[in-house]
């Protein structure tokens, strides 16, 4: 179990470094293996994935993750709730550049339009699943840019609208499933 656990967090982890990636280059690389110093150009120098090859690569990660991580609250490892607000966050920045952005450059760039709503509907299911689990609540308090963590019953008011918006089947509020570098205790 403690090996499974620690390949969960290590793939949440590669997850999370491809979710910075594609945030500010669009297609990259997506390299699974380690590349030995004496291989060929095709091995040593790989080709660019299409951002939604990337997007969907962050997304499954996470969600691969997810299965196997619990729901312990260890500081400074991830959980399954991390893997599955990385999951939403990831999924709202897919879904946003699908139904705002345009393709270049062959997709490196740019997601067709017609995957937002597949993204949106993930971001959905993922926060719903941190949501139901009724360990863990993430809120926005004054600031858009830090994230506090709530338990239990100490949910702000904004949340609880969210909550029920999401219990209503109706699109999530952004700030709810924002998830932050850090978040703060």
């Amino acid at each position: 179990a403690f090996v499974k656990t620690r390949s969960a967090e290590a793939r949440f982890l590669r997850a999370f470094s491809y979710f910075a990636l594609v945030k500010r280059y669009g297609g990259v690389p997506i390299i699974l293996h380690e590349t030995p110093i004496d291989a060929t150009d095709e091995e040593l120098y790989p080709k660019r994935k299409t951002e939604k090859e990337v997007w969907d690569f962050v997304i499954s990660e996470a969600l691969e993750a997810a299965e196997t991580l619990t729901d312990a609250d260890e500081k400074g490892r991830a959980n399954k709730y991390a893997a599955y607000a990385l999951v939403a966050r990831a999924a709202m920045y897919a879904g946003s550049i699908a139904q705002y952005g345009t393709e270049q450059m062959d997709g490196l760039l740019g997601i067709p339009q017609s995957e937002a709503s597949t993204y949106y509907t993930t971001a959905k299911n993922a926060c719903k699943k941190i949501i139901d689990s009724c360990k863990i609540f993430f809120c926005f308090v004054s600031c858009p840019f830090v994230l506090f963590r709530f338990r239990f019953n100490a949910i702000c008011f904004r949340c609880a609208q969210s909550i029920n918006a999401f219990r209503d089947n109706k699109l999530p509020r952004f700030e709810l499933i924002v998830y932050q570098d850090a978040i703060l205790q």
